[in-house]
């Protein structure tokens, strides 16, 4: 290469490398620094004009390129090959540090790559063939990690796993309730070797139905006074659920788009049955007058059919957006007891999810709006001096998204609304070693709306709910595991009824 020349393009060859460089070298002081791939993997070299000899000045794992030289010599930058690209690299100049050429591994990997008869060192040994088992290779683990999933109305936190030929995954882990306040343990496996695919899941949770505050009628003496107080209805579920599932890939261009339709087939024994008032049972007393609030499942076992309907089309996204700049999804459930079993009853609920540009980069303005009708059956009595007739009534789990910082009661139908701006606000890459690294920081500005309504004996029942506030939320990484979780708080505030609320936000998981 060329290295001292004049204005008319002419030069003076002062030393030919001993190897093939890549780039462009680098001449400083008596020295000239180069990258040149030895072994097939590209390093800073330095050749010595005043002795002739070459040193390696990096090992890189990746590759090493683009030498350049601080002003006073004394610091020497680089491109370092990453995981993710290139990064900027600074060391010191030290000739003292440097490997010098007479000790450098010969271009192993290089020749192996220009020999012509490849086939003359590979093994001759025959080995056995024999059919493969799919069967018996079911429960082979290749592929497992922790997963969270995060929904507007449920965070899911477990392991999953799946087998080499991706036939058969596993899962196990923990289901919160967001409305309700409590949890699953549950653990399922999909068979995806046909089409539909197979699921099959079992869970042990717990239960609880807020109905708000309800007078009643108690016995003090010889008097009969009424009492206001708060209904909470608490019960345990034992639930094994089976079905088929059938996903349909629509992805176009540059929108992601799955539609998936399932049906399942449940049985629930449901045990454990307490009230807030008198503490057991699901019947108070004969004084209470027929309300709906006995609709919910005394002891025995539930047989119900599911259908499952999830559609989005989300627009793809760079690794800053928060949200698809556009987008759209919808989840609907139904779910009814047409098998027979102790109890009867029906649900069904609806809500979609729509996602607009914000008005500046990466800024997000979405909403979702949802609708949930459940069955309420009132009890009856044939006289005022016997108790109702449980009528084996159950209430499903409520599948909608509810307005935040309010506490909210169940109702035969049930409307709910959101408006949301969501921005980036800082991204401070701070990390607390291997323990945790915050990527970012995020807020997020909200308006919520909800209506409830009931109907017993013409008499109607309604509640508005309405609340406002805002989430800043910490996007982090912890014991430098891929999957991203979010933590942070939530200030709100009730419009109607009035409640002022402050809570600690994992996801959507609120404390």
């Amino acid at each position: 290469y060329r290295i001292r020349g004049d204005i008319w393009g002419t030069g003076e060859i002062l030393h030919t490398p001993p190897m093939k460089i890549s780039d462009i070298p680098v001449p400083f002081g008596n020295y000239v620094f180069y990258n040149a791939p030895l072994n097939g993997i590209d390093n800073i070299f330095v050749w010595d004009k005043n002795t002739g000899n070459h040193f390696q000045v990096t090992e890189s794992r990746y590759g090493a390129y683009n030498p350049a030289i601080c002003a006073d010599g004394k610091y020497l930058y680089y491109n370092e090959q990453g995981r993710n690209g290139f990064d900027v690299v600074r060391t010191t100049v030290s000739p003292a540090n440097w490997k010098q050429r007479s000790n450098f591994v010969e271009e192993t990997g290089i020749i192996k790559e220009q020999q012509t008869d490849l086939l003359a060192n590979v093994s001759q040994t025959q080995y056995g063939v024999k059919k493969y088992s799919h069967a018996a290779h079911l429960i082979n683990p290749y592929s497992w990690g922790a997963y969270i999933d995060n929904t507007l109305t449920q965070v899911d936190i477990g392991i999953t796993s799946r087998d080499v030929l991706s036939t058969l995954s596993l899962n196990a882990g923990y289901l919160f309730d967001i409305n309700e306040r409590t949890g699953t343990w549950r653990a399922g496996l999909s068979y995806q070797g046909a089409y539909p695919i197979l699921d099959v899941n079992v869970s042990s949770s717990n239960r609880s139905s807020n109905e708000g505050t309800i007078s009643y009628k108690t016995i003090a003496g010889t008097d009969t006074t009424t009492t206001s107080g708060n209904l909470t209805y608490k019960w345990s579920e034992r639930n094994l659920e089976a079905g088929l599932r059938l996903p349909l890939l629509a992805t176009n261009s540059r929108f992601l788009s799955l539609f998936t339709v399932g049906n399942y087939v449940g049985i629930t024994q449901v045990e454990n049955f307490t009230n807030s008032i008198t503490g057991s049972g699901r019947l108070i007393t004969p004084q209470i007058p027929q309300y709906w609030i006995r609709s919910v499942p005394g002891n025995g076992k539930l047989v119900y059919n599911h259908i499952n309907v999830t559609a989005y089309r989300y627009q793809r996204q760079s690794k800053r957006d928060i949200n698809p700049k556009w987008g759209q999804s919808f989840v609907l459930h139904g779910y009814g007891t047409p098998y027979g079993g102790d109890y009867s009853g029906n649900q069904f609920s609806f809500y979609g999810t729509l996602y607009f540009p914000g008005i500046l980069k990466h800024h997000s303005f979405w909403g979702y709006w949802g609708y949930q009708q459940t069955k309420f059956e009132l009890l009856s009595r044939t006289s005022n001096s016997i108790p109702y007739e449980d009528n084996g009534s159950y209430i499903f789990r409520n599948q909608i998204p509810v307005p935040r910082g309010q506490s909210i009661s169940r109702f035969e139908k049930f409307y709910s609304m959101s408006a949301n701006y969501t921005l980036p606000v800082w991204y401070p890459d701070l990390n607390i070693g291997p323990l945790l690294n915050v990527q970012r920081v995020r807020v997020n500005g909200f308006l919520d709306y909800g209506y409830g309504s009931s109907v017993f004996n013409s008499t109607p029942i309604n509640q508005q709910y309405l609340s406002t506030g805002a989430e800043v939320k910490f996007d982090i990484n912890i014991l430098r595991m891929l999957p991203q979780l979010d933590v942070g708080f939530r200030y709100s505030y009730g419009i109607n009824p009035a409640v002022t609320r402050f809570e600690l936000l994992m996801g959507t998981l609120n404390f």
